[in-house]
């Protein structure tokens, strides 16, 4: 994906599902960067109730809103089963920071849904885009 898609992907989408976000500082770093941005962040997080400041869902179908984009961290360990029920609910567009399974992204491309691999959300947002905070809401 080039440099125009990146910026068109994230200036048109609204609500991240973010897989294996966690209450963990280090993890919450780029959902709250994305906040600030204007962006809905919702955490899917088995075992949480609340990540965040955000209510947390065990798994994305459990999810009540349209998802535009499935942002699934490094340290979720379910990346396949997770591209699968993306698939399934008609996702169009898995992003996976550095260090993902390549085979879950191939797995994903194969399905035809939009993969961004070994970019960091936040770093590309930055950089396209520009660190000041949003006024969209």
């Amino acid at each position: 994906m080039n440099d125009f898609e990146l910026r068109k992907l994230l200036e048109d989408m609204h609500t991240i599902a973010a897989v294996g976000l966690s209450p963990d500082p280090r993890s919450v770093k780029v959902s709250e960067y994305m906040k600030e941005h204007g962006y809905q962040v919702i955490p899917v997080a088995p075992g949480e109730h609340n990540v965040a400041g955000e209510d947390a869902f065990p798994d994305l179908k459990s999810v009540p809103e349209k998802v535009d984009v499935v942002h699934i961290l490094p340290s979720s360990s379910r990346v396949t089963p997770i591209v699968e029920e993306a698939v399934d609910m008609g996702i169009h567009v898995i992003w996976m920071e550095p260090g993902a399974d390549p085979d879950a992204a191939r797995k994903a491309m194969d399905a035809g849904l939009e993969v961004i691999t070994n970019r960091s959300m936040r770093e590309e947002h930055c950089r396209l885009i520009g660190d000041q905070p949003s006024l969209r809401s």
